[in-house]
């Protein structure tokens, strides 16, 4: 008799059946075998003691590893279970290993192996939709956590993105400055341009783009404490900052581009998220994205701690995926990299936050778990696992009488 079975249910005996399997074979206790593979393959000092890169305070540690590997390593330092005088430092060598860790897991035996089935299971319903039904609450999550931490922790700037420290001897704020006036040139600006801005944030890029060039911007964000911040501090005849999903946006744009906000778009969205862009920028305009990316391609950035606690259905592109959604109507006219400058960036806003003094809202936890993001991005993008793109655009149904000369002039 034959019997249908569906790819989920079949899905979901699988994950049981090596579930199983795992539980038999696995004799060895959590701290046995995490102990064991990180002193045999590296240099990472673990013990209860001043001397370790990584203090132990409860053995819980182990078994949150094993259960959810990168996202139990970080919950774990949330909860207090573990600790390290340098915590960059850690992250960095951690990093630099994680490749051979997760090897030799797998090894080790079939519970540690199927976490790596799961993943891939999960893709078969995996919800990282980004819909415009869960956007907000999203966006909300991360962005509206407090303006009086952003505002420790950014500076007079009010940037939440890559600073451009194109220069040595330069702070933060100036390298803010860089990025904004760079993001201005490769748009070549023009007195009176109407300039789209997607994700706004705070609404200080695009006071700045107002007032420096005289250029009319609207920016549109899913963050109510955004808009109200910009509303409040940025305030400009040629400005306007709207709470809006940007597929609700309409009209038409001399001027498009998004800072820091196509990381929150999802890569099932990447097509959609560029043919909307193309319905509203002339078809003379100019595009901008700038975005984070990921050195390799990851299909499970969800099951991370960042898109878990810090950035809920985050996903940093990789190329390919960029490239298969722009190529059919846009012409790539220049392409920059600049992820080394994001570390330096979230070393400033560490350093901003300092000891969390007159932030009493936040309790410890969450200041662990913040702590943790900034040394953890901090690390990524000083080793290159992270990297900051910087799209320029234009549309292949528009004949150009030059290229695009105005990018690089001095």
């Amino acid at each position: 008799m034959y019997v249908y079975m569906s790819d989920y249910m079949f899905s979901v005996i699988l994950v049981i059946i090596v579930g199983i399997c795992g539980y038999f074979v696995v004799n060895e206790s959590p701290r046995q075998i995490i102990g064991d593979i990180i002193r045999m393959n590296s240099d990472i000092r673990i013990d209860a003691n001043d001397g370790s890169d990584m203090i132990i305070h409860n053995e819980d540690v182990y078994g949150k590893l094993l259960d959810k590997g990168e996202l139990g390593l970080a919950e774990s330092y949330m909860d207090g279970d573990w600790s390290s005088v340098d915590m960059g430092g850690l992250l960095r060598k951690l990093l630099h290993y994680q490749d051979v860790f997760e090897d030799k897991l797998r090894a080790k035996a079939p519970i540690l192996s199927w976490f790596h089935v799961k993943y891939k299971l999960l893709r078969l319903w995996n919800t990282n939709t980004n819909t415009k039904e869960t956007s907000p609450e999203n966006i909300q999550k991360h962005y509206d956590v407090g303006n009086d931490l952003y505002q420790r922790m950014l500076g007079p700037t009010m940037q939440y993105t890559c600073a451009y420290f194109n220069k040595e001897g330069i702070g933060l704020d100036e390298a803010e400055e860089n990025k904004m006036d760079l993001i201005a040139k490769k748009l070549y600006l023009k007195p009176g341009l109407r300039v789209l801005d997607i994700g706004c944030g705070f609404g200080s890029m695009a006071y700045h783009l107002a007032t420096k060039y005289d250029v009319v911007v609207t920016g549109v964000t899913l963050s109510r404490e955004q808009v109200d911040y910009a509303n409040t501090h940025y305030q400009h005849e040629n400005m306007t900052i709207t709470f809006l999903d940007y597929r609700d946006v309409t009209g038409t744009y001399d001027r498009v581009y998004s800072v820091g906000m196509f990381e929150h778009v999802g890569s099932r969205n990447y097509k959609q998220y560029f043919n909307k862009c193309h319905d509203l920028l002339e078809e003379d305009g100019v595009m901008l994205l700038h975005t984070m990316g990921i050195s390799k391609p990851n299909e499970n950035q969800d099951k991370y701690f960042a898109s878990t606690y810090i950035f809920p259905e985050g996903e940093l592109p990789d190329i390919n995926r960029i490239t298969s959604s722009f190529s059919d109507d846009w012409r790539l006219e220049d392409f920059q990299n600049m992820g080394i400058s994001y570390s330096k960036t979230f070393d400033a806003w560490r350093t901003n936050l300092g000891d969390w003094s007159g932030l009493d809202a936040y309790d410890t936890r969450f200041r662990r778990m913040w702590d943790y993001y900034l040394h953890l991005f901090a690390e990524n993008f000083r080793c290159q696992n992270f990297l900051l793109w910087q799209f320029v655009f234009t549309k292949k149904a528009h004949s150009r009488a030059d290229d695009c000369h105005f990018i690089r002039s001095p």
